[in-house]
């Protein structure tokens, strides 16, 4: 499972109420720093190691390509006049934030570690 899917899946066990805020931004932390290798990230004007900002590079990828896709079956879904499809595009709104979330979190990580 990548891990674009499984923040999808965290998103929807918090917004089922099985995770916290708390648990689910704890879950997010692990999930986002589990991609990353033990390799020391160095800050003070030392560069990241290629390794790991290649794999946020991919991250950030991955995660852009998602949103994408859930932006257009949202402006799909909201063409419809059916109830259920407009209560699917607001549930998928809701992840796609979380998904701009996390490429911020990961914003403020690359930039952090310059």
């Amino acid at each position: 499972m990548s891990n674009a899917e499984e923040l999808s899946k965290l998103f929807e066990l918090k917004k089922q109420g099985v995770l916290t805020e708390e648990e689910f931004n704890q879950e997010k932390i692990k999930l986002i720093g589990a991609t990353a290798p033990p390799t020391p990230i160095f800050c003070g004007g030392s560069a990241m190691p290629k390794s790991v900002s290649q794999q946020i590079a991919e991250i950030k990828k991955e995660l852009s390509v998602i949103k994408q896709q859930i932006d257009q079956k949202v402006a799909k879904l909201e063409r419809s006049e059916n109830d259920e499809d407009q209560d699917q595009a607001s549930e998928l709104e809701d992840i796609a934030s979380e998904i701009e979330s996390a490429l911020d979190s990961l914003n403020n990580i690359e930039n952090f570690t310059l």
